[in-house]
């Protein structure tokens, strides 16, 4: 009987379950096509006509000029009433501008501090310039201004244009000057601020303070005038003073690998005599060394105390013009040699073999000997890349990364 009750039991419990609920499924609907908006164009607000244009006084005039030929309406003098307004900048700046300090090429002084620069700004200069005002144009002194504050009255002195100032200062010195880099020629020499000159290589212009920045503030309505009539605003220069169009050339007085000198380098190594200037002549694009000995391998062991005639050099001591970079010298045969050779030209370096031009021509006009009896040499990068030339100035270059061409100083 216990099977059945169990049967049973389960027949009861399946009668008293509900019947489930069919489930109703919605029925598919068309999906709806969407159907793209175009962007509206921009619309000008205003005619170019009715734009104006604002120039603050302490742009310099370089950069001013950008904007030469603008095309808008009036010119006003009011950064308020300007669509287009071009001034100096305390952020977001477009354009970093660049000024140097600057005295007259004889000056001895190579160096001032950025705290006694503005000692003189506020009526207090140093020594060296013996109170001589700093002389600058208008356009200058409103862009230190913003920089600075407004100078201490006497401490400055306006000219209208960089030849002014230089007739001027040059007239009066000691004297110096605050000039914008483009307006810089070989008649300035250029002063440190800190450490830092825009003529430095390794120059960093992010932390010289002589650098001014500048932009151009748009209107609403000249923007979308410009874009509604497909118009480009002119783009600022990002600064006046592009590295990348610099060429350091080292120029050595004369120098001979003799006497004492090639002791001392048969002692401590070829690259002892430039151990404290060999960065400087390295990091130049181009080294010319004028070379007053002649090179041969007949040339005596240098000694301490050598006889007045003893004015040779062993062909590898000319590892230490490799080694400070050299692009090119020149031997003088004039300088002659104690054991009668005129010309060294035969047993140098791989890269400094003999080049002539115009053989025949005196090397001087007080000088019977021909180009034929010097030896000059050049050396020439391949590439134009100026970083790379200089990584391979600083390296032991192979003779394969060279090639001489003709060079007479």
């Amino acid at each position: 009987m216990k099977p059945f009750r169990i049967i049973l039991f389960l027949i009861l419990l399946t009668a008293c379950t509900p019947a489930p609920t069919p489930v109703v499924l919605p029925s598919p609907t068309a999906t709806a096509t969407l159907t793209p908006t175009q962007t509206p164009t921009l619309q000008p607000t205003a005619s170019l006509d009715q734009l104006t244009f604002g120039i603050d006084p302490a742009v310099p005039p370089r950069l001013a000029e950008t904007f030469s030929g603008f095309e808008v309406g009036a010119s006003v003098a009011s950064a308020a009433a300007a669509d287009f307004w071009l001034g100096p900048a305390d952020t977001d700046p477009a354009s970093h501008w660049i000024y140097a300090l600057v005295a007259p090429f004889p000056t001895i002084t190579d160096e001032v501090s950025l705290f006694a620069l503005q000692s003189a700004w506020g009526g207090q200069p140093p020594d060296e310039f013996a109170g001589q005002p700093i002389l600058l144009t208008a356009a200058t002194r409103l862009a230190l201004e913003s920089l600075w504050g407004p100078p201490a009255a006497g401490a400055v002195q306006e000219f209208l244009s960089e030849p002014e100032i230089q007739a001027f200062a040059w007239e009066n010195r000691p004297s110096w000057a605050i000039l914008p880099f483009e307006d810089l020629n070989p008649a300035w020499k250029v002063l440190h601020v800190d450490a830092q000159s825009p003529y430095d290589p390794a120059f960093y212009p992010a932390a010289y303070p002589l650098a001014v920045n500048f932009s151009l503030t748009v209107s609403q309505r000249a923007a979308q005038t410009y874009a509604g009539l497909g118009l480009a605003v002119p783009a600022l220069p990002a600064s006046n003073r592009d590295p990348q169009k610099f060429t350091t050339v080292v120029i050595t007085g004369t120098t001979a690998i003799v006497r004492t000198l090639a002791a001392r380098i048969d002692e401590k190594g070829a690259d002892y005599p430039a151990a404290l200037i060999r960065d400087w002549l390295v990091s130049a694009d181009i080294t010319h060394i004028s070379n007053e000995s002649s090179f041969t391998p007949d040339c005596p062991a240098a000694r301490w105390t050598s006889t007045p005639r003893m004015f040779c050099s062993t062909p590898a001591h000319v590892a230490l013009f490799h080694d400070v970079g050299a692009d090119g010298s020149m031997n003088h045969p004039e300088a002659g040699s104690s054991i009668g050779h005129t010309s060294g030209c035969e047993d140098l370096h791989p890269w400094m073999r003999r080049v002539v031009e115009e053989p025949g021509a005196p090397v001087s006009q007080n000088s019977d000997t021909t180009r034929d009896d010097s030896c000059f040499f050049l050396r020439e990068f391949v590439g134009n890349d100026r970083e790379q030339r200089r990584s391979k100035k600083a390296e032991d270059r192979p003779p394969q990364s060279v090639k001489e061409i003709p060079f007479v100083t």
